[in-house]
């Protein structure tokens, strides 16, 4: 198989951090670098994970590597995860509570 055909996917864990604040850990197959990234989202957190959060992610050394929207739904036990940039939905994923924290797996979408 061809490294192209791979897509763009990794996992990520919320934790909140205190209120309307959740610290994200993450890692993508993109990276190929073994280190963990980090992010901030900001967002009402009243209701627990479900809502709507502005997110800035960080590489391991700490460079800036975008801002999304994260929406994130409830579906019985799981949830989905919707990362949007100005140029529409730029990821999806799918999530379950673990402890405090939600843990996803996402993968890019190709338009």
């Amino acid at each position: 198989m061809n490294d192209q055909a791979i897509p763009h996917v990794g996992v990520v864990t919320y934790r909140p951090q205190h209120q309307d604040r959740l610290i994200a850990k993450w890692y993508s197959t993109a990276l190929n670098s073994g280190k963990i990234g980090t992010g901030v989202a900001i967002g009402r957190t009243d209701d627990g994970f479900p809502g709507t959060y502005h997110i800035t992610y960080h590489l391991a050394d700490g460079t800036e590597l975008g801002t999304y929207d994260l929406e994130i739904t409830q579906q019985g036990e799981a949830y989905q995860l919707t990362w949007r940039s100005p140029n529409g939905v730029a990821y999806r994923g799918t999530g379950i509570l673990m402890g405090t924290g939600l843990v996803a797996g996402y993968r890019r979408v190709e338009e």
